[in-house]
């Protein structure tokens, strides 16, 4: 079945927006891991395939969940393979098994300070020049508590100004206050959703935009798109 994003953004195509997030700090809100992931595999990570890519993943439970996306990849799109398997990995969990690329640095599971004290600790090897992705690392305020946020500030504090990064949360992880909090930290928010109608033949529509953005040239908005069977967005 061809499922369809639905994207409504002010711009012509999602394409014409992710080459300008380079150098700012993204986050990818969504109600449905597919559409993100999508979004991730298929347009942000080719888009800056000559960058060195981390993922900074947080625990186990996530990595297992990035098999899918990874099978799924390998079978549709060898392109991205061979971009993930030369991604370094920071992860936070108890086995040093990953799904793909190269084990840049494992962290035991342990307290959130130190577990986070050491994610800070690699960010202070990346340059202007790499991509950062963070998967997973809500999970930390809902296992612990919203005192946990100052850390995460400590870590975005020591990222380069100008490393690329996205990081992926689920929606309605934070009430109001706190993400009012989280919003401060990035430049750019993409939020994805899915929308109450469906489209003919049962495709699952999803709206896709702009909520947030100090960057001039990326306008706040939203456009349709659809995923096709090759698991490519194409506009509506």
């Amino acid at each position: 079945m061809i499922v369809v994003i639905v994207v409504v953004m002010m711009m012509n195509d999602i394409n014409e927006i992710i080459p300008k997030l380079e150098h700012t700090r993204t986050r990818v809100v969504y109600d449905n891991i597919y559409p993100a992931m999508t979004l991730l595999l298929q347009n942000i990570l080719p888009q800056f395939a000559t960058k060195r890519i981390f993922f900074a993943i947080y625990s186990d439970i996530m990595c297992r969940g990035l098999q899918r996306f990874y099978t799924s990849c390998a079978e549709k799109s060898p392109e991205v393979v061979r971009l993930l398997e030369k991604a370094n990995i920071i992860k936070v969990g108890q086995k040093k098994q990953v799904i793909f690329g190269n084990l840049y640095k494992f962290i035991p599971e342990s307290e959130a300070e130190e577990e986070l004290q050491e994610v800070e600790d690699a960010m202070r090897d990346l340059t202007d020049n790499d991509l950062i992705i963070f998967l997973g690392f809500h999970k930390l305020v809902l296992i612990r508590d919203y005192s946990i946020l100052k850390n995460a500030i400590k870590i975005f504090n020591t990222i380069p100004d100008k490393t690329t990064v996205f990081c992926f949360t689920p929606a309605g992880t934070y009430d109001e206050k706190i993400n009012s909090l989280v919003e401060g930290l990035y430049d750019v928010m993409i939020r994805i959703k899915r929308e109450e109608e469906f489209m003919a033949f049962g495709e699952e529509i999803y709206l896709v935009g702009i909520e947030h953005s100090l960057i001039q040239d990326i306008q706040t908005g939203y456009g349709r798109f659809k995923i096709t069977e090759n698991g490519k967005f194409v506009r509506v």
